[in-house]
């Protein structure tokens, strides 16, 4: 009985020894197969998940004021890494110290320890991309190409800089909506003198060779990455005069607050040619009893013309000769009913008999009603197609978006 259990024993233990040389025997197959027969196919496509193309942003063209003011520019902010592989551990350790020293006097926030620490740890690790730091500005930048190691340059030192650019507007919230702003979710430039012109503004980005690392993408500097230069955006000079942008904005404000409006716009065009030389949008901040710049009314909202309308009826009317300026008008008291409507006149009591031309100027509602009425009451279709022939039925085609 012993005897056909030990024989069965070794027969199991001979059949998990087979099973495992078959396996050792599939594994060294294939190693051979891979590194002889399918080598340069894996080689090559190693390679190619090594290496990628990206982007290199061109530098965004200047919005400029009638008189040449910056409206927004692109200002360059950098990120900083390392490349500790390439650094003489000599010279490392030779000037460590000091270069904590000097790195902490550029940057106090972080101690010379705290930057000692982490740049050693990240030199013993042989971290090829070591990020060193953060949205730095140019002043910064050119300080930190001057400190102990990192002044031997990319080759040498290790140093690698990545330029980003972000959109600086030196009039901070002065024609905010009307400048435009960047959309996040888009990834463009959507509104505003931005938005309209985005293409002449943003260039034509460039194409860069990029390596992975074990500490990320970076820049492939072993010869010139980039492959594509970019082109830099043009500038644009507008129509808007700083100056009489601001009084638009502190009048419309002062207004909006004293009428506890929701909403108000102001528009200032230069009569002359047509150049508009400040628009001013602001919505009421309820949580905050303020104003601010969130909508462009003056070209996306859709309203009732008031008493810019006044002018539309006048210009109709004295087209077609129904009307002459110094025609006598008889406003009354300041109320006059046609039906079941009473029109009234903003001055109390009433602006009395006044020209057609003094309709106009003191912008009485009971007048331009009566011009109008007398002239076309017969035949309103004849009315409203001078209004048509005016184009006011017809979008401007403005060049910013969103014209309602």
């Amino acid at each position: 009985m012993g005897g056909v259990l030990k024989k069965d024993i070794v027969s199991r233990i001979y059949l998990l020894y087979g099973f495992i040389l078959i396996i050792a025997i599939a594994i060294i197959f294939r190693i051979f197969q891979i590194q002889f027969t399918q080598g340069e196919q894996w080689i090559a496509k190693s390679q190619i998940q090594s290496f990628k193309y990206s982007k290199v942003k061109a530098i965004r063209g200047n919005l400029y004021s009638d008189n040449h003011s910056l409206l927004a520019t692109s200002v360059p902010i950098y990120d900083i890494y390392w490349d500790s592989k390439i650094v003489d551990s000599k010279l490392f350790y030779e000037k460590l110290d000091t270069l904590a020293v000097a790195y902490h006097t550029i940057f106090p926030s972080e101690s010379e320890n705290s930057f000692k620490n982490r740049i050693e740890k990240a030199f013993n690790q042989k971290r090829r991309y070591y990020r060193i730091r953060r949205r730095i500005s140019y002043s910064e930048l050119k300080q930190l190409k001057q400190l102990p190691i990192f002044n031997r340059g990319k080759y040498k030192g290790g140093l690698i800089t990545e330029k980003f650019d972000y959109r600086k507007r030196p009039y901070k919230m002065l024609a905010k909506r009307t400048i435009g702003n960047f959309n996040s979710t888009k990834q463009k430039y959507v509104v505003g003198l931005e938005g309209a012109y985005d293409d002449t503004l943003s260039g034509d980005d460039g194409v860069r060779i990029m390596q992975k690392t074990s500490g990320g993408w970076k820049p492939l500097y072993l010869f010139d990455e980039t492959i594509k230069e970019p082109i830099d955006g043009m500038d644009v000079i507008t129509t808007i005069d700083v100056n009489l942008q601001d009084v638009a904005e502190n009048s419309l404000y002062r207004e909006l607050m004293k009428n506890k409006a929701d909403w108000g716009c102001a528009v200032l065009m230069e009569v002359k040619t047509g150049r508009i030389k400040a628009i001013a949008n602001l919505k009421a901040d309820t949580a905050n009893h303020t104003y601010y710049e969130g909508f462009n009314y003056a070209i996306g909202y859709a309203t009732e013309p008031g008493s810019t309308f006044k002018l539309a009826s006048m210009m109709v009317t004295l087209e077609d000769k129904l009307v002459k300026p110094d025609d006598i008008i008889r406003t009354g008291d300041g109320a006059y009913k046609y039906y079941d409507k009473t029109i009234h006149d903003s001055h109390h009591g009433g602006f009395g008999d006044i020209t057609a031309s003094q309709v106009l100027e003191k912008s009485s509602n009971i007048g331009i009603f009566k011009i109008v009425l007398n002239a076309y009451e017969s035949k309103p279709h004849k009315f409203i197609d001078g209004i048509y022939k005016l184009g006011l039925n017809k979008l401007l085609g403005l060049e910013i978006k969103g014209e309602a």
